[in-house]
């Protein structure tokens, strides 16, 4: 999925993690303590959730305690163990969206907050209202994944990475969500896109990320977002589908 690393060879880059999820990688002794466990088939997946940021807080002004115009954002953090040998790396993050907060609100919060949660905003607003999915619960991005080449060829992952979908956002109460969204991207292109790509560079990457969306659909049930670059899926079979055509935020200037 989305990197934000520079790649080289993509073929060399191909088997290293992004230097970012390297860190987390590492780090999971220390945190392992804190973290929650899910086992699938040999594969452990060790999980732990970030505090809440309040993303809304600026538009609310003095009206702050009202949870109705509340917009939050927090992520999840996850680490594939098998054997005691760390193989990979997932990150989801999770926008919790207020009864009356509107389209606008919503891309606003986000946009004065992060690039990565603006560009969530405009993905979700492009097939939806915020109020038609927000109803449901939480709103979810699957941002990255990375396995180690051993344990991507037979998608081992995936069985933890479902569990952990049904567990927590499909029949949660509270944590309860309506709505995944997920963009394929293969992290060793991240960084070479407009720097004078080559025909076969180019095609590489349009087969990579053909193969990948193939492979979402096929092992977590996401469908294409307007034939575009994003997937997306109804967690709990809510969410109707998105509009027939990308829809255009109305802007109130």
């Amino acid at each position: 999925m989305v990197g934000n690393v520079a790649a080289a060879d993509p073929r060399v880059r191909r088997s290293q993690p992004p230097r970012t999820i390297a860190e987390e990688m590492a780090a999971f002794e220390d945190q392992r303590p804190r973290m929650r466990k899910i086992s699938v088939g040999g594969l452990d997946l060790f999980y732990r959730v970030t505090s809440w940021n309040d993303l809304g807080r600026a538009l609310r002004g003095h009206g702050a305690e009202d949870a109705d115009l509340r917009i939050r954002e927090r992520s999840l953090h996850c680490v594939l163990v098998v054997d005691e040998e760390v193989v990979g790396y997932a990150h989801f993050r999770e926008h919790s969206v207020g009864t009356w907060v509107t389209d606008m609100d919503y891309w606003e919060a986000c946009d004065a907050n992060s690039d990565h949660a603006a560009a969530m905003a405009e993905t979700v607003l492009a097939g939806w209202g915020i109020e038609r999915v927000s109803v449901y619960g939480l709103v979810v991005e699957f941002a990255q994944l990375w396995v180690s080449k051993r344990h991507a060829r037979v998608s081992a992952w995936a069985g933890p990475v479902r569990a952990l979908i049904e567990r927590r956002w499909v029949r949660r109460g509270a944590t309860q969500a309506g709505l995944m969204i997920l963009k394929p991207f293969p992290f060793e292109y991240a960084g070479q896109v407009g720097e004078e790509p080559t025909v076969l560079t180019e095609l590489r990457l349009k087969t990579r990320i053909a193969a990948m969306r193939r492979l979402y659909r096929r092992l977590l049930g996401v469908r294409p977002l307007h034939d575009g670059e994003h997937m997306w899926r109804s967690l709990a079979g809510r969410v109707n589908p998105p509009s027939r055509k990308p829809r255009r935020l109305r802007r109130a200037y």
